[in-house]
């Protein structure tokens, strides 16, 4: 898959695509949010961690996959306050398989509204 075809299910999922690295890119979720995007042979997927809204009140989700199978990447995830803009819970996270997918799981623990992923693909 090319970064023609990356960037565009970027831009249909609202990140924001390293011009100098073309390998990172970095989106935050909304805490309430469940998301899925399917865009020229890529998938990638958020699932909130709140029970209100299918969570299991523990851990957030976060899918990428592509048509050719090989989308590992790993991430620096944290956890940020809406209203003052703080970060906690810093992690470094890397990807691992989950049937066709590739899965990172972060534990919701500071209880802000928010979480970062600034992803790398390997």
């Amino acid at each position: 898959m090319g970064e023609k075809e990356l960037k565009k299910v970027l831009w249909s999922f609202e990140l924001f695509w390293n011009e100098e690295n073309g390998n990172k890119l970095k989106k935050s979720f909304g805490g309430l949010t469940i998301l899925e995007v399917a865009e020229a042979g890529w998938t990638i997927q958020f699932k909130t961690a709140d029970k209100y809204f299918g969570g299991d009140g523990k851990y957030c989700y976060l899918w990428i996959s592509n048509k050719e199978g090989g989308a590992k990447f790993k991430a620096t995830a944290l956890e940020i306050d809406g209203m003052t803009g703080e970060e906690k819970n810093r992690r470094e996270l890397q990807s691992e398989k989950d049937w066709t997918r590739q899965r990172i799981k972060y534990e919701m623990v500071a209880g802000y509204p928010f979480v970062r992923f600034n992803i790398t693909f390997l």
